[in-house]
């Protein structure tokens, strides 16, 4: 116990120590990420392909966004601020099966530094909300609808069949986490965490 101790205060110094050069690791990365940031608001996957008019990968602008919205809690810089907002208007765009789990916390995080909700209205209305009641249109608009639980075991499976087992649990803590953000009900999503 001791030397948890003594380390946790060796931690504390080299932090308070770094002081500023958090705020300007978090300013830099901040603009690298306006940098690479695509002409539709979202992001490449791998991170840049050269060209920013071919079109964003959907699945990343939360993990991605979040790191804008970090930056710009270090530094309100007006290049972020433009970057969130196109971000943002790149997730208003995303349709029902173009929303992920994780967008919710992205959304929760514009709506508290620009203001509002529409953002989380947007993620709540197009994807927890029909989870939750059983009318998520998962093959799109055919007449299959699911609802958490079922949306949440086949994640699960997907994870399994692929060999990444452990990242299935990561994406359940994560649509909880973002669950939470956007004010839903977060039982089962806590379930299908724990069952992980």
């Amino acid at each position: 116990m001791r030397n948890k101790r003594i380390t946790l205060c060796w931690l504390a110094v080299v932090l308070c120590a770094m002081g500023p050069a958090w705020g300007d690791a978090f300013t830099a990365g901040g603009g690298r990420l306006v940098a690479l940031q695509n002409n539709d608001g979202g992001w490449d996957w791998p991170l840049s392909d050269g060209n920013r008019n071919i079109g964003s990968a959907h699945n990343i602008v939360a993990p991605v966004g979040m790191g804008l919205a970090q930056a710009y809690g270090m530094e309100a810089a007006s290049s972020v601020q433009a970057a969130l907002l196109k971000a943002g208007t790149y997730l208003l765009l995303k349709g029902p099966r173009q929303i992920v789990p994780e967008d919710g916390y992205f959304a929760a995080a514009l709506d508290g530094i620009l203001g509002g909700t529409k953002y989380t209205d947007h993620v709540k209305n197009n994807f927890f909300k029909p989870l939750a009641t059983g009318t998520f249109p998962y093959w799109g608009e055919w007449t299959v609808r699911v609802d958490t639980t079922w949306y949440l075991g086949n994640l699960r499976l997907m994870r399994i069949d692929q060999g990444l087992p452990n990242l299935g649990a990561f994406d359940c803590g994560m649509g909880l986490h973002a669950a939470r953000a956007v004010g839903m009900d977060t039982k089962p999503w806590i379930a299908a965490t724990k069952a992980a």
